[in-house]
């Protein structure tokens, strides 16, 4: 994180950009929390979707929900592998049907 709360990573940006979309706001600090910056349930559907399709891993609402969770550590959490990838899905599919 930078000193301003800017996003420095590439998936820090593109989190903070679905984030900044649904919570209908032009900035996101990157180290506040979802919820504090004003997200709910119907916000965090929106942003478990976009995530989705943004970087193909399935977030669950609940994660985001959790008043702990930020642009900074769900970022991370994505460049880990921490959520489910569609791709290794779609790898178990194909190894099943070989």
């Amino acid at each position: 994180m930078t000193p301003d709360g800017t996003a420095r990573t590439t998936t820090e940006r593109d989190v903070a950009a679905i984030w900044c979309e649904v919570l209908a706001v032009n900035h996101v600090p990157v180290d506040q929390g979802f919820v504090a910056l004003g997200g709910d349930s119907m916000a965090a559907m929106l942003a478990a979707n976009r995530i989705a399709d943004v970087f193909g891993v399935e977030v669950p609402q609940h994660e985001l929900l959790d008043n702990e969770m930020t642009v900074q550590r769900l970022a991370a959490a994505v460049d880990r592998g921490v959520f489910f990838s569609f791709d290794q899905d779609d790898e178990l599919e194909r190894a099943r049907t070989r």
